[in-house]
């Protein structure tokens, strides 16, 4: 375990917020999410990067899975076609073709299916066990070396930036290789989500200790901002709700299910309201600052 500091205004001043098990049972410690003075929530300690990846190495762990048949799975993947098309629409506001390399992504399906619509897509995962259908990936190790001069149009982190302990690091890398006008698109879940205040220290996107962050619009915009990226779009992700309500369930009993119920419809409309400051997840598009 390592101890750190806040990733926004680098303060050690924090408080205990709240403490966590993991949801995954990998592990029977507790952890625990401080609040620093700035307000934002980190975990702390935490697990090296050395340490992580026993945390990772789960057949329960949703955004690895490749073959499962149960009712989360199901609903992850038909919401994930879902919402590949939709990040298709929102970038072919921008570009209609391209290069892009996708940091976290996983078992490599948004880098497929973006290869099927005439991308070239490379895949960034450290986690990866499986590299099917994919001939293009890349270890971080590679970014780290300036010889990597290859420029890519658009760098996106889809759930991966709450991942990164170097964070620093991989701000100068997106500095380095996203191209002339290139876009860093972000998403993260939202603290200030409303099932948040319902579920509780059962909330799903939690997650310690593979979640090392919990972002607000607020302090995803400090974040930006530090490292003189400038958010150009916000978006609502309603395509996380679902997903994000279904994990905090505690079981599928007639009364959880009823919960889940309101808590969605309470999200929806305050999310309707509100906008991406208040919805399930966020999704920013940025541009390096002049």
């Amino acid at each position: 375990m390592e101890n750190t500091g806040c990733i926004i205004c680098c303060s050690k001043n924090s408080n205990i917020y709240t403490t966590l098990s993991d949801r995954l049972k990998i592990s029977t410690k507790n952890f625990s999410i401080l609040q620093c003075e700035c307000g934002f929530l980190y975990l702390n300690p935490r697990p090296s990067i050395e340490e992580m990846s026993q945390y990772y190495n789960s057949d329960k762990y949703e955004p690895h899975l490749l073959t499962s048949f149960d009712i989360r799975h199901a609903l992850y993947k038909f919401v994930q076609t879902v919402f590949f098309r939709w990040k298709l629409y929102i970038i072919n506001k921008y570009y209609l073709t391209g290069d892009l390399i996708d940091i976290g992504g996983g078992v490599g399906d948004f880098a497929k299916y973006m290869i099927k619509k005439g991308w070239g897509a490379i895949l960034q995962e450290k986690y990866l066990q499986s590299h099917e259908e994919i001939n293009r990936i890349i270890d971080v190790e590679h970014l780290y070396d300036n010889e990597h001069k290859y420029k890519y149009n658009l760098v996106t982190l889809w759930h991966s930036l709450e991942h990164i302990h170097n964070i620093d690091d991989y701000f100068r890398i997106f500095d380095r290789i996203l191209a002339n006008k290139g876009m860093l698109l972000i998403a993260v879940p939202n603290v200030s989500a409303p099932e948040r205040y319902f579920y509780k220290n059962k909330w799903a996107p939690y997650d310690a200790p593979r979640h090392l962050y919990h972002f607000d619009i607020f302090s995803l915009k400090a974040l930006c901002d530090k490292y003189k990226y400038k958010i150009i779009r916000k978006y609502s992700m309603y395509q996380d709700l679902p997903y994000n309500v279904l994990l905090s369930m505690k079981n599928h009993s007639f009364l959880e299910v009823m919960k889940a119920i309101f808590v969605s419809c309470i999200s929806l409309i305050t999310t309707a309201i509100f906008g991406p400051n208040r919805s399930s997840s966020i999704l920013v598009l940025c541009k390096k600052s002049n």
